[in-house]
């Protein structure tokens, strides 16, 4: 897998799924590869590839909107 393949995942992940026009809140790792699949960032990729994958880059997209909830909620941390 090249480095622009690896970003380009990476990218997907963060992105909110409606923009995909997919029917979902958040990204599934199964969601996430046949995404990938659809706009041609890769040929095949398993749902345990981009979890392996997104996890070891210690990526975690699904907790962004958490994140942001608790900012609203507590105000950024100094």
């Amino acid at each position: 897998m090249t480095e622009e393949q690896q970003a380009a995942i990476f990218q997907k992940a963060c992105e909110d799924p409606a923009g995909s026009n997919r029917p979902i809140a958040k990204w599934t790792h199964r969601e996430l590869a046949m995404q990938l699949i659809a706009d041609g960032v890769v040929a095949a990729i398993s749902d345990r590839w981009d979890c392996k994958l997104l996890g070891s880059a210690k990526i975690r997209p699904h907790k962004k909107q958490v994140l942001a909830d608790k900012q609203r909620q507590t105000g950024p941390k100094r």
